[in-house]
């Protein structure tokens, strides 16, 4: 709920971050740490957060400290495919249907429903729904308002690679989920 009045991007990563340890707890709580869901979980959701670091990085600096959410306004004319990446990786980590945050979610709430924690998984959608709010501001200031005239650098090839991977491991693994549940079942067995 903070961060709904939250106004710097790297806060808001941050604070969806603690959202997205409350959902893998959800997980968890259930009695089931070694669940495939929970492993699949924190696999997709920290790529997702390396790619939405690089695009924050990116625009603002490695070094700031700070990413005022007015320097992403225009962020779509200014760098189109930042934009795009940007927002695929917020719907993914929203969990938006089609994309690995959708699957990741599902996955741990409904390990916590069949473990009898009904009350906690209602509660995680309520929190799903606020975080969905935050992120859709941030894509809504990427398209919807003007840019203002500071240029934004183009990514790093380094950084393009890691925003590519980032994206492809969101919607590959929100379409084709089963490999990586397969593997994560496979490392560690219950």
């Amino acid at each position: 709920v903070v961060g709904i009045v939250q106004d710097d991007v790297r806060r808001l990563l941050a604070y969806s971050g603690v959202a997205h340890a409350g959902f893998i707890l959800t997980g968890i709580a259930a009695g089931a740490p070694a669940a495939p869901a929970v492993w699949f979980y924190v696999a997709v959701y920290t790529v997702q957060l390396v790619g939405a670091v690089a695009v924050v990085a990116t625009l603002g600096g490695a070094d700031a400290s700070r990413s005022a959410l007015s320097s992403f306004a225009g962020l779509s004319k200014r760098q189109p495919l930042l934009a795009a990446t940007f927002s695929v990786l917020l719907l993914g980590m929203a969990g938006l249907p089609l994309t690995s945050g959708f699957v990741a979610k599902f996955g741990v709430f409904q390990v916590a429903w069949q473990g009898g924690f009904e009350w906690l998984v209602i509660l995680a959608l309520v929190a799903s729904v606020i975080a969905f709010f935050i992120y859709l501001r941030v894509i809504v200031v990427m398209y919807m308002q003007e840019p203002d005239d500071a240029e934004v650098a183009s990514p790093a090839v380094h950084t393009k690679w890691v925003l590519w991977i980032a994206m492809a491991v969101t919607v590959v693994f929100g379409l084709f989920p089963v490999p990586l549940l397969a593997m994560a079942a496979n490392a560690l067995p219950l």
